[in-house]
């Protein structure tokens, strides 16, 4: 009975793991998403832009934020395990 409960245990801690790393994996997604909307915005604003000190703060707001969302999703993607690879060896 006690076996039978620590094989439970351990089933289930690698089941929420297994999620929890899914779900890190899919906001990395997400935020790199958000990141390139961003950009593509903070390029269109830029190509436009006439140069007054409003539209200048603006571009840096966008092109800041976008940066840090990309590369904030990519770090998440690139550093969470994912344990449907197989190992190297």
């Amino acid at each position: 009975m006690l076996l039978q409960a620590v094989i439970l245990a351990t089933d289930l801690q690698y089941l929420t793991q297994k999620q929890f790393m899914n779900v890190k994996r899919t906001f990395g997604i997400i935020l790199t998403v958000l990141g390139i909307a961003a950009l593509i915005y903070f390029a269109t604003l830029f190509i436009n832009a006439s140069g007054t000190e409003r539209q200048i703060k603006i571009l840096v707001v966008y092109g800041v934020l976008g940066a840090i969302f990309f590369f904030t999703g990519i770090g998440l993607i690139r550093n969470t395990r994912d344990d449907a690879r197989p190992p190297i060896d």
